[in-house]
C-alpha cells in the first residue's frame, strides 16, 4: 500500500470488530412502527424458498465439496 492509498486519518483505520452505533431513538420508533407492516409468513416462505433454490443450485456459483 502506497501512502497515495492509505488512510491519511488514523481514524479511518478499523481497529477491530465492532457492532457500530445502535439506532437513534428515531430509528427504534420506525423500526417499531414498521413491524406491523410485515408479513412474518410470507417473509418465512419466501426465506425457505431462497434456502431450498440456494441448496440445488447447479452450474456457475455451485459450491463443490469434493474440492
Amino acid at each position: 500500500m502506497t501512502e497515495r492509498t492509505s488512510p491519511a486519518d488514523t481514524q479511518e483505520r478499523p481497529t477491530g470488530a465492532a457492532a457500530g452505533r445502535g439506532p437513534t431513538p428515531q430509528e427504534a420508533e420506525a423500526a417499531d412502527r414498521a413491524r406491523s407492516d410485515v408479513d412474518l409468513d410470507r417473509v418465512e416462505e419466501h426465506y425457505e424458498e431462497m434456502v431450498e433454490k440456494g441448496a440445488n443450485v447447479k452450474g456457475e456459483g455451485q459450491i463443490d465439496p469434493s474440492s
